[in-house]
């Protein structure tokens, strides 16, 4: 399903002018309700919830950059990670040139495809582990430090928790930004009723009436939300 954002302005404005219309209302909203009896206190009182919580919710830039942290964090394992198996290439090389099938299980034709996906590095690095274990002495002998070996496995568990983080954060990041475009769409309807009200009761007072005229941007784009398909 998409969600299509109603505003044609940036949440900052909507929300300011929102603001605004709260403290206004109050002192006109008799004259909004004798007009047209479903703009009363109970919906004076909506416009400030769904206002006091789009103070609080943050913007989806606030969500991408949470996201972005957990990209840098998935990144950074990532590379460690790589940078442990080409210590370990260097000596299985220098131990085992002439031994392909060796070099094979130490993982150096997996490797490749590997290096282009978190999920595979995952899965390479706990075979890696357990490999480089089976040929730790002779890996050793070469001169391989032992504190390599041990490391392989912690690697993989923390790219496979990076990696996990990241991909919950990215349906939560959806999740998110489709409930912050609900509840500003919610203020949304509640102020352009106003507005459209005000623009008949105050007909002949065009600065009573420009007071409640929602703003308008041609600058902004209306933002659609693809809902995650369960």
């Amino acid at each position: 399903m998409e969600i299509n954002r109603k505003a044609h302005v940036s949440d900052a404005t909507l929300i300011e002018f929102a603001g605004k219309e709260i403290d206004f209302l109050p002192k006109d909203l008799s004259k909004f309700t004798f007009f047209d009896p479903d703009l009363n206190q109970q919906k004076l009182d909506l416009l400030k919830t769904t206002y006091e919580s789009a103070l609080t919710y943050g913007t989806d830039k606030t969500q991408l950059g949470v996201l972005r942290g957990l990209t840098e964090n998935l990144s950074a394992e990532f590379k460690n990670c790589i940078s442990i198996f080409k210590d370990i290439r260097y000596f299985a090389l220098k131990k085992f040139i002439n031994s392909p099938a060796t070099l094979k299980e130490l993982g150096l034709n997996s490797y490749r495809i590997a290096r282009i996906s978190q999920p595979d590095m995952v899965l390479f690095m706990y075979e890696l582990a357990n490999t480089a274990e089976k040929y730790k002495t002779q890996l050793m002998a070469a001169g391989l430090k032992e504190s390599v070996i041990t490391s392989i496995k912690p690697a993989a568990i923390a790219l496979e928790k990076c990696n996990v983080t990241q991909e919950t954060g990215k349906t939560g990041r959806s999740v998110k930004t489709e409930d912050r475009v609900l509840l500003l769409n919610t203020m949304y309807d509640i102020l352009l009723d106003f507005s459209e009200a005000a623009k008949m009761i105050f007909a002949g007072d065009p600065l009573s009436r420009s007071k409640y005229i929602l703003p308008y941007s041609s600058r902004i784009h209306t933002e659609k939300v693809e809902t995650p398909k369960s």
